[in-house]
């Protein structure tokens, strides 16, 4: 059914929304939420209603009505301090007030938007604009291409192809389009799963205790390679399957034995006799690619971009010819982009830029890439060779991940996923966290102020990750950077006055005055920082690596000078308050006022160049494994502790998931949560449009 709402059309069965020249794609919910509007017109509808007539009477909190009507206004362009469409009305409900019509069949917005083309000259047809993806949801979205000759047009159609209950990620389809080999999160383990896309019969691959996945379909689609991690081990498992339409397992073997820690990238050559793959030495290390001779088991390194952080670890094999795309963080921590001719072994630098962009590709054609833009990745980009940006797809209210392209040569697969951080506090006189922040994005990285009346935290709610201000005695939020950019946020920390922000970026570090929002970028190389924390209100330290040794260093802001400091020390985490220091030495011991301090951690320092602990007015907090917990990356559990340093007294504070960020004062201990992630395998195929 099609609606008229004011100046947008709105086709409910295709959850699709025509304004202009736009389409809009709109989540299921958000899709069945703006239906149920479109037949109660001007009415108010409790929370309530909408639970038994839309939710079908689950059980939902009243956040995430809110997170779809806010989702649900930002698709329609409305304001809710100006609302043309939807009035919240507080205790009650909602009202939808522009005017609804209801659409003839032969009316409204076509099945599909074109573009009209543009004649030229057939050798210079060239493509103008493409990909326009609709994210986690079944219908049509349409894109664009500008050919010449006879007017004629291509569209994507975007379909869900798994709608399981766990976290379905790291597709692979098969060259015929038939079998989906995914990933799925099966309590703390990563296993692999096959689909038969016609009859929607699921068989698990792997099992056990281990991740499995990111592998690849051979050109015949008789073989898949992908990564089996255990704990202490990795290997490439080669499954080999039978021609009939029907496949049949007929063979598993390790065809590699790669470092424990490696989970990186592979690939089959175009003819099938070799393996292209990334590893690491073991965890923490950086990556660099390979390629293995089936045949022989002869195994070498080719030309490759020089490694920094965690190196080489993505790749993709032209869709074509013997060419790898190879994007890795350069010295300065930007993104360079390379081509790798295999066969002469020549290295070709191409491009880079300054953000922290994920996993390229060769389109299908292999003369553009296409690129998710900055996490979280909402975009999807086509660059030129050149690194110009060609065409930019509309953001989206979810993330597309690791997308790859399909050998059939007009599809590509990605794993949508929905999640959102809020934050949270733990009151000190509490048995349970509240709530303190959220929204329909992510909200992060919590910092209370030295006197204890704000909060600084990160959120995208404004369209890019910014940096903003709650007044903890009113709950009043506003907006403190105007960055304008969606880069990554590590670090926020407070300067001893209350007056500035120290924000760590991928490889800037920038002040920004609390009172007036004016930023100030510090004269600094465009290098890796790490560990930043105030010596006083005129001077900050973080560390550098100088000579393949991470050293300490204070950058006095007044006189804009930077300092190296004695060689003995790695990092210093200073805490102005009580003008005690923790210093960590080469060898990774903590040192408090430079005597040993009896305190083993896992580590110091984060995937996030954060210090794991935390110095705040003469006492220590940091985390420790929890016994009898599962302590892996991003989903372990973890103990807050407190250490009075004056006393020696250690007290337990409370359990946080691992690579958790936390801030503490004297009301509670601030921390993020992550909301229950939803994730689902994509297909993006081309169609021709019947003119």
């Amino acid at each position: 059914m099609r609606w008229q709402l004011a100046g947008i059309q709105f086709c409910d069965d295709k959850h699709l929304l025509w304004r202009s020249t736009e389409l809009i794609q709109l989540e299921p919910k958000q899709a069945e939420v703006l239906a149920y509007f479109c037949r109660n017109p001007g009415r108010m509808i409790s929370r309530d209603e909408f639970i038994a007539e839309v939710w079908q009477g689950q059980i939902v909190t009243d956040n995430a009505i809110n997170r779809i009507i806010a989702k649900l206004r930002k698709s329609l362009g409305d304001s809710a301090k100006h609302s043309e469409f939807i009035i919240t009305l507080p205790r009650k409900g909602y009202r939808f007030i522009a005017p609804v019509k209801q659409l003839a069949a032969g009316d409204g917005m076509p099945p599909v938007a074109l573009i009209p083309a543009i004649s030229r000259p057939r050798w210079h047809r060239a493509i103008l604009g493409w990909l326009l993806l609709s994210v986690l949801t079944a219908s049509a979205a349409v894109a664009w291409y500008r050919y010449s000759a006879t007017p004629q047009a291509v569209y994507l159609l975007s379909e869900p192809l798994t709608r399981e209950q766990a976290e379905e990620v790291l597709p692979a389809l098969s060259p015929d389009g038939r079998w989906l080999i995914y990933s799925a999160y099966q309590g703390q383990w990563l296993r692999l799963y096959i689909k038969d896309l016609q009859s929607s019969q699921i068989w698990p691959l792997s099992h056990g205790e281990s991740h499995a996945g990111n592998g690849d379909w051979s050109k015949d689609g008789r073989r898949f390679v992908y990564y089996q991690t255990i704990a202490g081990s990795c290997q490439l498992t080669l499954l080999e399957f039978s021609a009939v339409s029907m496949p049949t397992l007929l063979s598993q073997n390790t065809v590699h034995q790669c470092p424990a820690g490696s989970y990186g990238n592979v690939a089959f050559s175009h003819d099938g006799r070799k393996l292209i793959f990334s590893e690491n030495s073991g965890p923490g290390t950086a990556y660099f690619i390979y390629l293995k001779d089936l045949g022989s088991g002869e195994i070498y390194q080719p030309a490759q971009p020089a490694v920094f952080l965690a190196g080489n670890a993505e790749f993709d094999l032209h869709p074509s010819k013997e060419q790898l795309l190879i994007a890795s963080p350069d010295e300065a921590q930007q993104l360079a982009y390379y081509v790798l001719d295999i066969e002469k072994n020549k290295l070709s630098y191409l491009f880079s830029k300054n953000q922290w962009l994920c996993c390229p590709i060769w389109n299908q054609q292999g003369n553009a890439i296409l690129q998710t833009d900055s996490d979280p990745a909402n975009n999807i980009l086509q660059l030129s060779l050149s690194g110009k940006l060609q065409h930019k797809v509309y953001s989206a209210g979810h993330g597309i991940f690791k997308l790859k392209r399909v050998a059939d040569g007009h599809s590509y697969v990605y794993s949508g996923a929905s999640s959102n951080q809020q934050i949270r506090v733990k009151a000190t006189t509490a048995d349970e966290p509240l709530t303190l922040i959220a929204s329909s994005v992510s909200d992060s990285l919590p910092r209370v102020s030295n006197q204890q009346q704000q909060l600084a935290f990160v959120s995208e709610r404004s369209g890019s990750r910014e940096i903003w201000l709650q007044q903890l005695s009113s709950g009043e939020n506003r907006k403190l950077s105007r960055l304008g950019r969606n880069d990554w946020i590590y670090d926020v920390q407070w300067s001893p006055d209350d007056s500035q922000l120290a924000v760590l970026l991928i490889n800037t570090l920038k002040l920004i005055n609390v009172d007036t929002g004016q930023v100030l970028t510090l004269p600094l190389p465009a290098q890796e920082i790490r560990g930043i924390s105030w010596v006083s209100k005129s001077s900050l330290a973080f560390s550098l690596l100088v000579d393949q040794q991470w050293r300490l260093h204070h950058f006095h802001i007044g006189a804009q000078q930077l300092q190296i400091q004695p060689g003995r020390w790695a990092y210093a985490s200073y805490d102005a308050q009580s003008q005690q220091t923790i210093f960590i030495d080469q060898q990774q011991q903590l040192f408090l006022q430079q005597q040993p301090l009896a305190l083993q951690l896992p580590q110091q320092i984060d995937r996030h160049r954060r210090f794991y602990f935390s110095l705040s007015h003469g006492k220590l907090y940091f985390m420790q494994p929890t016994t009898g917990e599962n302590t892996e990356a991003n989903r372990g559990v973890m103990t807050l502790w407190q250490l009075d340093i004056t006393s020696g007294e250690q007290t337990k504070l409370m359990a946080l998931s691992a690579n958790q960020s936390f801030s503490v004062s004297a009301q509670g201990v601030y921390f993020t949560t992550n909301a229950a992630l939803e994730a689902d395998i994509f297909r993006i195929s081309e169609q021709q449009v019947p003119q």
